[in-house]
């Protein structure tokens, strides 16, 4: 009898010590899910795809390619981990077109390839021609218009009537651009206006605008003004009406370039004003710096000095941002110019120095005579090309010998003469 107490009591001490193992256990088992949930909430998570999506549109908005690659690369693998093949065709082609527009030609091209094959898969015929027409376009901004004409033909001919109508329209329209810079004017009329047939249903608004600014282009360069003035004005009502902003900006801008032939600056610089202002609403940074560039040319004809070179020294930074040297060679180029006009003939040697350097920074991204054929004023056939050479070699020899002349009078001797040296050169050459 007396032993039952001792039992009692030692039953007792083994519930309580199953009781604290059993807390224990529960104490260690929660705090180990906190340490699990910290972990994961400290760990960076994977934007969603609509997310995503989002981000690549409002880069694309802006024409910034820069900041769209990656944003679509992170895209591209989660549309391959989701099996979306349509999608992920679809963003290989844009990831392509990034690259392009940042003339990165090589990559471009291998990445048009890669998307034409992913659209084989997807039995989409209008995104293989589209792969097929952007190889061509890459040897157009190669400076290579021929070959161009001869990869579009034979993409067109590839497609046959199995492709969609917008699509084989597409191929005309840069078919007609190649045309254009070969020279060969009417054939490229001709593509321009097949292309417009093409696109007549309705829904196509905006493509048509594109072709109708084209035209309108050819037909301005052939001297023809009333006809490029119903294509721009046609190109302007359809770009409003399918809300098109870019090609409002495009219309306005061309309409801008045709009060300038007529010289009418003061009515060219409002409607260059006005694209410029759809160009910063979309915070487009290349269609804003370009037409910053066109804005300071018209102040210059209007007389007014100060707003021309601001204007300008505002492209030219908007030019360095891109890292367009191209770009930056053709505004350098027309501030020189203005400076020289005005007499201010030190800064204008300033700006074809530096135009020589952004040709250089040009020709090491290939596309010298882009920049070259820029500074002529125009591109509009390959010829042109040399024209452009002659007259900067003939600006820069000028511009050194006034840089001579200035350097002297300042009493800098050996300056002066290294100047003069050197436009001897240029003369020579020329």
């Amino acid at each position: 009898m007396p032993a039952r107490p001792v039992a009692k009591k030692l039953d007792m001490r083994r519930r309580g010590a199953l009781a604290v193992s059993v807390l224990a256990v529960s104490v260690l088992a929660g705090a180990g899910l906190c340490l699990v949930g910290l972990v994961l909430a400290a760990a960076p998570r994977r934007p969603s795809r609509t997310a995503l999506e989002r981000r690549v549109e409002v880069h694309d908005a802006r024409g910034d390619s820069k900041a769209a690659l990656p944003v679509r690369r992170e895209l591209l693998t989660l549309l391959r981990r989701e099996g979306d093949g349509a999608a992920a065709a679809r963003c290989l082609y844009a990831l392509a077109s990034d690259h392009r527009h940042l003339r990165e030609f090589e990559t471009a091209a291998a990445l048009y390839r890669e998307a034409a094959e992913a659209f084989e898969g997807q039995g989409d015929r209008d995104g293989q021609l589209d792969c097929r027409r952007m190889l061509g376009v890459i040897e157009y901004e190669l400076d290579e218009p021929a070959k161009a004409r001869e990869t579009l033909l034979a993409a067109l001919s590839w497609a046959g009537d199995r492709a969609g109508s917008c699509a084989r329209a597409r191929v005309l329209a840069d078919l007609g651009n190649a045309c254009y810079h070969l020279g060969r004017h009417d054939e490229a009329a001709g593509f321009y206006q097949q292309g417009l047939a093409l696109e007549a249903r309705p829904g196509h608004e905006a493509e048509r605008a594109g072709t109708f600014n084209l035209l309108g282009r050819l037909l301005d360069q052939l001297g023809r003004l009333e006809e490029a003035e119903r294509c721009y004005r046609s190109a302007l009502e359809l770009a409003t009406r399918a809300g098109c902003a870019l090609g409002r900006a495009g219309a306005l801008r061309n309409l801008a370039g045709l009060e300038e032939k007529r010289g009418s600056p003061r009515r060219a610089i409002a409607l260059c004003q006005q694209a410029l202002s759809i160009y910063d609403e979309l915070e487009h940074a290349a269609g804003r710096a370009s037409a910053l560039k066109h804005l300071g040319t018209l102040r210059a004809q209007a007389g007014d000095v100060q707003a021309a070179v601001n204007a300008l020294q505002e492209a030219l930074v908007g030019y360095r941002d891109l890292g367009d040297p191209a770009g930056l060679a053709r505004c350098c180029a027309s501030l020189g110019e203005v400076n020289e006009r005005f007499g201010r003939r030190e800064e204008a040697a300033a700006c074809f120095l530096a135009a020589q350097e952004a040709i250089e920074a040009a020709a090491a991204r290939g596309s010298r005579a882009e920049a070259l054929a820029a500074l002529a004023g125009s591109s509009v056939v390959r010829g042109e090309v040399e024209e452009g050479i002659r007259r900067h070699a003939a600006g820069r020899a000028s511009a050194l010998k006034h840089l001579g002349t200035l350097r002297a009078q300042a009493g800098d001797v050996q300056a002066a003469v290294n100047a003069l040296q050197e436009a001897l050169v240029g003369y020579r050459d020329l």
